[in-house]
């Protein structure tokens, strides 16, 4: 996880104080991020096998319209 730090003042003499805001935020944005691809994987393995069966189907009829255009 990265820690935000925020810099402040001059150059020669700088503070520094960490940012809990932004570093809660990120923490629950990543949660949610992992929540989210958990809730939708199995959906979007499903739209993938439904994609390849449909390949395979069209490359399957292409393959007969072509025997038959040739006559093979």
């Amino acid at each position: 996880m990265t820690i935000p730090v925020r810099v402040t003042g001059a150059l020669a003499s700088p503070g520094w104080q960490i940012d809990w805001a932004a570093a809660a935020r990120e923490m629950i944005e990543s949660r949610a991020a992992d929540k989210l691809k958990e809730s939708i994987a199995p959906k979007v393995d499903e739209l993938q096998r439904k994609r390849d069966d449909a390949k395979e189907d069209l490359k399957g009829r292409a393959t007969d319209k072509l025997r038959g255009l040739f006559g093979r």
